[in-house]
């Protein structure tokens, strides 16, 4: 979700995915590490941060040069302008990556629909780099045999 406007963050409207979307508000109001964008449109705010980061070499992940911090929907707040995130989707459509329409920065991912990968993929490098600087990189080749390559 993200918030209607910066001025208004309690106010959310469903984003992203087939029948609105599937990134859910936090249910604490306890928020300890936050994501950003370059330009500080879109805040990215989740409960912890992560201890595994996940380098995928497919198609996609490459070009984008992600780090993927994994979280479940519930625990991800996605909070930006109403016209501030742009969607993409290729072949199957099973996720939509979303970046900022200001500055560009991928910032996550969600799935389309209900999967038992039911989780949203946060661009890590968004975070400030001493909020990663200990967590273990797991290197995926998801270019052909989608197993880890450590």
């Amino acid at each position: 979700m993200w918030s209607t406007s910066k001025a208004a963050p309690k106010q959310f409207e469903r984003v992203g995915g087939v029948e609105g979307g599937m990134v859910g508000a936090m249910r604490s109001a306890v928020v300890r590490v936050t994501a950003t964008c370059h330009c500080g449109a879109v805040h990215i705010h989740v409960r912890k941060a992560p201890r595994t980061l996940t380098q995928c070499n497919c198609s996609i992940c490459r070009r984008y040069g992600a780090l993927w911090a994994y979280y479940v929907p519930s625990s991800v707040q996605i909070e930006a302008p109403r016209s501030a995130l742009e969607s993409y989707s290729w072949k199957n459509r099973i996720r939509n990556y979303y970046r900022c329409k200001k500055c560009g920065c991928v910032t996550h991912y969600e799935y389309r629909k209900q999967s038992d990968w039911n989780t949203v993929g946060v661009n890590a490098v968004n975070f400030d780099p001493a909020v990663i600087a200990g967590a273990r990189i797991r290197r995926l080749d998801g270019a052909k045999t989608w197993k880890f390559l450590d």
